[in-house]
């Protein structure tokens, strides 16, 4: 038996086909996100590509061990894996935080409206079924 069988009762060891295809999306968007591929992300995390991709579209099964691997190797935090959660700075990729060094007081203001003003379009949108089209989602 090994360490995650311990922890973990046999009826709650696989997660719901939703949930593994919500973990997947993050799981491939924070790679994007960090300019890697597959391979480099496979390499990193001890696994094949094979493997990550079926991880990626929600068809392989995620033990513990692996997705320590997975978020360690793309530096996010579990929170934002499992469930999407921004928990600090340390979740938004490096691209955007490497545009966000170059503004200043005036541009955060105007990139919040802009955001705040996104957010607010997409909620609605969800509410009424359209699904985001987001080149990186």
């Amino acid at each position: 038996m090994n360490k995650e069988e311990e922890i973990l009762p046999r009826r709650k060891r696989n997660l719901p086909l939703q949930d593994r295809i919500e973990i997947g999306k993050r799981i491939r968007k924070r790679r994007k996100a960090q300019n890697m591929n597959l391979r480099e992300l496979a390499e990193r995390s001890h696994i094949s590509t094979n493997y990550l991709s079926r991880i990626e579209n929600g068809n392989g099964s995620l033990s513990l061990a692996v997705l320590k691997d997975i978020v360690t190797a793309l530096g996010a935090r579990y929170a934002y894996i499992l469930d999407g959660t921004l928990t600090s700075s340390n979740d938004i990729p490096d691209s955007t935080m490497k545009l966000l060094a170059e503004c200043d007081a005036e541009d955060y203001e105007y990139l919040n409206r802009m955001i705040s003003y996104h957010l607010e379009f997409l909620k609605k949108a969800k509410l009424k079924g359209f699904k985001s089209e987001h080149p990186h989602n």
